[in-house]
């Protein structure tokens, strides 16, 4: 998966912990269901995915 736990944390401006987590499962469930492919799309659905 192109997309790290750093990656998330920069995009959204949010700290490592719980949260982080929860989007990087998210991230590696669709991930895994080829619903996204690169870096950009993957950081585009990390967005949708935090409030």
């Amino acid at each position: 998966m192109p997309v790290t736990g750093k990656d998330v944390m920069e995009t959204l401006g949010i700290y490592q912990g719980k949260r982080v987590g929860e989007i990087l499962a998210a991230l590696d469930r669709a991930w895994l269901n080829g619903a996204w492919t690169t870096r950009a799309e993957g950081l585009a659905l990390a967005r949708t995915l935090h409030p």
